[in-house]
């Protein structure tokens, strides 16, 4: 009897280790695929930072040129506007020695036609 219970927890031992076994196998296969799978995932991740990266530095530096460019547009807006604030400060000025300077060709072609002025 005592043989018999023997066998039998033998028995139990070796069917419990078998399923313990399968159970350690399957156990570490599926581990195994979960580090492939992060690694992978790892992977991704790194290769989207690195292109972050990339574009953040490109549109850095387009910024930085746009921003360059800007500077001389503002300039050249001031350039012009300083020319055009001289031009209207004198239109007056400028429009009275025109109307002076006309009427003295005027006169000036009426003595060669043969006018007297004195």
């Amino acid at each position: 009897m005592l043989t018999k219970d023997l066998e039998t927890q033998l028995q139990t031992a070796q069917q419990d280790e078998a399923t313990a076994q399968s159970d350690y196998e399957k156990l570490m296969s599926d581990a195994k695929s979960a580090v492939e799978t992060d690694t992978a995932s790892k992977t991704q991740a790194e290769s989207s930072l690195a292109q972050a990266n990339s574009d953040k530095t490109e549109a850095a530096s387009e910024r930085s040129a746009k921003n360059d460019e800007l500077v001389k547009e503002n300039q050249t807006i001031k350039d012009l506007h300083t020319s055009c604030d001289f031009l209207l400060e004198n239109f007056d000025f400028r429009k009275e020695a025109r109307i002076n300077e006309v009427e003295a060709l005027k006169n000036a072609k009426a003595v060669l036609s043969g006018a007297d002025f004195s």
